[in-house]
């Protein structure tokens, strides 16, 4: 139960939780990778999982570190922080209910251009890119729009569509029948158009790649 109390993740003072960030990188054996991507790491950390204790958190990684160890490929990513924490979070979640709710503090300010270029950085160095795996697209996607970066045609929507259906068709394909149905189930208008905008992203970054373009910001 000690895991639960102390001082939520949403509500830590910046340098407190970078440092803990810090901590939890050593413990899996990654160096701290500068200011920037941990204030990043940090203003996603504080939306997503800041619910959770810091202490539950370590708990976590301390967890996962002696008893099934995730591979993070030197890469201490928004992707890898989830996998260790949803390992965790569905039997802290049921505790947490008994817990009293506490205030919620502004989290730092990061700019369009700093998330934009976060997403950026984060895929250029994936080894196989896929649209799939890129931080927070929908958000990028917009963000990109409306700093007059990219501002998104309907062309760019149409390819990106037909890209999209090439492949959640090849990947269908692969299936049986079963989970072809299964997945094919999960293609509402919604989600079809979510995941187009998530490939408009990676077509858009795969040509920035392709321009040696090194940074957004």
């Amino acid at each position: 139960m000690t895991a639960f109390v102390g001082e939520r993740m949403r509500n830590l003072n910046s340098t407190i939780f970078k440092q803990n960030l810090v901590y939890l990188m050593q413990l899996v054996g990654i160096n701290n990778p500068g200011d920037v991507k941990l204030a990043i790491l940090e203003d996603w950390i504080r939306t997503e999982y800041g619910g959770f204790t810091i202490n539950e958190v370590k708990v976590a990684f301390k967890q996962m570190v002696a008893n099934d160890f995730i591979d993070h490929y030197q890469n201490f990513s928004p992707a890898y922080f989830s996998q260790v924490m949803d390992r965790y979070k569905k039997k802290a979640n049921e505790v947490r209910k008994m817990m009293p709710q506490e205030r919620v503090e502004a989290i730092p300010h990061l700019t369009d251009l700093e998330i934009i270029d976060y997403s950026y950085q984060e895929y250029k160095v994936l080894e196989n890119r896929t649209f799939d795996r890129l931080f927070n697209p929908l958000s990028v996607f917009t963000k990109l729009n409306s700093s007059g970066i990219k501002v998104w045609t309907k062309e760019d929507g149409a390819i990106a569509k037909k890209k999209l259906m090439e492949i959640i068709t090849y990947k269908a394909n692969k299936m049986d029948i079963i989970s072809a149905k299964q997945y094919r189930d999960e293609w509402t208008e919604s989600w079809l158009k979510n995941q187009a905008r998530a490939v408009a992203v990676a077509l858009f970054f795969d040509l920035q790649i392709a321009n040696n373009k090194t940074t957004f910001k």
